[in-house]
């Protein structure tokens, strides 16, 4: 193959000169990110310092797989449990559709089919995912198909009075039938997200 052919037109069974590993390049580089939807406004993970004496850093992404597109109900509602413990409130199962913090982020058809975890897994969607990035997970099992399947997408973030707020998709599959609801919703200063009027 002439060294003038660009790697767009190598037939795909061809194997890479010996000693010398495939690579992309710049333009089969730029074709992946674009394909994989990562775009320059997505937040770079976070870096804390691990204290060693080398001064490494140690990435962490965000919590309850949120950055894997899923929410971890099980872990979720184990950390909700533990924080419930540790300060000391007596409460009642809550089937009410609030998160920990009691507040109703999603009303309508998909609200009413969830539970404080589910609610508490908007929030923290809220907080950690990245816009037009969907978030999907099973709520608790129940009923003759087995649990509703969820899936939240933030849509865009805005400021509105000195408060960062968010637009998102909740889609719900409750019973067999989807149920769709836009919301918006504001941080407050006590870092809670309540919607918007």
């Amino acid at each position: 193959m002439p060294a003038s052919t660009p790697w767009w037109s190598t037939p795909s069974t061809a194997a890479p000169r010996p000693g010398r590993r495939p690579t992309l390049g710049p333009a089969g580089a730029i074709v992946v990110l674009v394909l994989s939807g990562a775009t320059m406004a997505d937040p770079l993970p976070t870096l804390t310092r691990t204290g060693n004496a080398a001064g490494s850093y140690a990435m962490h992404g965000a919590p309850y797989g949120i950055d894997r597109g899923t929410c971890d109900r099980g872990q979720l509602s184990r950390d909700m449990a533990n924080d419930l413990r540790q300060t000391n409130v007596k409460t009642t199962r809550n089937t009410s559709s609030a998160d920990s913090n009691g507040n109703v982020l999603v009303n309508a058809a998909v609200g009413r089919s969830m539970d404080a975890i589910d609610q508490a897994c908007i929030s923290r969607i809220l907080e950690y995912a990245p816009d037009r990035a969907a978030v999907r997970w099973y709520g608790a099992p129940h009923g003759r198909y087995g649990g509703p399947a969820f899936a939240v997408t933030p849509l865009r973030t805005f400021e509105r009075d000195g408060l960062y707020c968010r637009d998102f998709q909740t889609v719900g599959t409750i019973n067999g039938e989807t149920e769709q609801s836009y919301v918006t919703a504001c941080r407050m200063p006590d870092s809670v997200w309540r919607t918007a009027s």
